[in-house]
């Protein structure tokens, strides 16, 4: 579960995302608004999105995963690598089930672009445990978590997902060397594949790079 990760992106959906520009687009945030003072922030949801995967339905999603999430990165028993984006924060208080507030300790003109970590389930996190996150996933993005395994990581369409995927999904295959790669993409096994620019020239000149 890192929030700076391609992967997890496809997976997940924040509050905000940002886009190939790196301009912050409102992704799960339908609306804002800051205080005069620049210490609270309130947001108010999007509505009607639920957590589904397998065709199970985890729930709706709402100021509670919002507020579980963020809660679970800045509480420094679960010793997460990302707390310390997080340490102005000084409470997350749920308006309602739609709304929610962040209150920091000093203002921060910064805060908006930190808000793009992806939201989990509070229901899946009760059901399933912290630990199942290492190695499943649901979430709100693009992509379901279908397999992961040393060999492959296969992703599916969410048909419930706000930003929808262009294809039925996507699988990426590990390889141990180059050299394989390179035969994985001559004979047509995967489509693109990601190659240290300094062993190109060890492999052969037949390869489409750039």
């Amino acid at each position: 579960y890192n929030p700076n990760d391609d992967l997890v992106n496809l997976l997940y959906l924040g509050l905000f995302y940002k886009n190939n520009n790196k301009e912050l687009i409102p992704a799960l945030a339908n609306s804002y608004k800051i205080s005069n003072d620049k210490l609270r922030y309130e947001f108010e949801l999007k509505k009607g999105l639920h957590f589904i995967k397998n065709n199970i339905d985890f729930g709706e999603f709402t100021s509670e995963d919002v507020k579980t999430t963020y809660e679970i990165i800045i509480n420094h028993f679960f010793n997460s690598n990302y707390s310390r984006f997080y340490n102005n924060i000084s409470q997350i208080n749920i308006i309602d089930k739609y709304k929610v507030e962040f209150v920091l300790k000093y203002p921060d003109n910064e805060f908006l672009n930190s808000l793009t970590l992806g939201i989990m389930s509070k229901n899946a996190l009760i059901k399933y445990g912290l630990s199942w996150f290492n190695s499943d996933a649901i979430g709100l993005g693009t992509y379901n978590l279908k397999q992961f395994n040393n060999e492959q990581i296969v992703l599916v369409k969410n048909p419930n997902a706000i930003f929808k995927a262009l294809n039925d999904g996507v699988v990426f295959k590990f390889y141990q060397n180059e050299v394989q790669i390179k035969n994985a993409l001559n004979n047509d096994i995967i489509d693109v594949g990601l190659i240290n620019y300094k062993n190109i020239k060890n492999i052969d000149d037949d390869l489409v790079y750039k």
